[in-house]
C-alpha cells in the first residue's frame, strides 16, 4: 500500500527537479542578457567616443575609452561564442518547460489516483522514466554544445 508520505516525497522530488531546471534556465538567461547588454553598451560608448573626438576635454582619454569599449564588446561576444550561451539557454529552457509539465502532470495524476496503489506506482514509474529521459537528453545536448566542431542539435 502506498502511504501519503511516499506520495508526498515523490512529488517533492519531482518539484526539486523542476526547480533545478528553473534555476539553470534563469542563470543562462541572465548570462545571455548580460553579455548582450555589455556588447551593446560598449559599442554605443565607442560610437559616442568616436563622435566626440573633436571635444578637447575628451581627446586625451579618448584613445583609452575606445580601447576599453572595444575590448568589452569583443570580450562579451567571445563569451557568448565560446560558452555557447544561446544554445545553453535554449537547452535549459526546454528542460524547464518539460520539468514543469511533468510536475503538473504528477500532481494531477497522484491526486486523481489517490488510494489506487497500482495506478500510483504506474505514474511514479512513468514520471521517473520521463525525468531520466529528460536528463539524458539534456546531458547529450550539453556535451554536443561544449564539444568544438559539433552541432548542438
Amino acid at each position: 500500500m502506498v502511504d501519503a508520505a511516499n506520495v508526498e516525497e515523490f512529488q517533492d522530488w519531482v518539484d526539486e527537479c523542476e526547480e533545478w531546471y528553473e534555476v539553470e534556465s534563469t542563470k543562462w538567461q541572465r548570462i545571455l542578457t548580460c553579455c548582450r547588454l555589455v556588447a551593446l553598451f560598449a559599442s554605443l560608448a565607442a560610437l559616442v567616443a568616436a563622435a566626440a573626438s573633436d571635444v578637447d576635454v575628451l581627446r586625451g582619454h579618448l584613445k583609452w575609452v575606445l580601447v576599453s569599449t572595444t575590448f568589452l564588446s569583443a570580450f562579451s561576444t567571445e563569451i557568448l561564442s565560446k560558452l555557447n550561451v544561446r544554445e545553453m539557454e535554449d537547452l535549459r529552457e526546454e528542460g524547464r518547460i518539460e520539468a514543469a509539465r511533468l510536475a503538473r502532470y504528477t500532481r494531477q495524476k497522484l491526486a486523481q489516483f489517490a488510494g489506487d496503489d497500482q495506478n500510483i506506482y504506474a505514474v511514479q514509474d512513468e514520471v521517473r522514466t520521463s525525468l531520466y529521459e529528460l536528463d539524458k537528453h539534456q546531458h547529450r545536448r550539453d556535451v554536443r554544445i561544449k564539444t568544438p566542431g559539433k552541432t548542438s542539435r
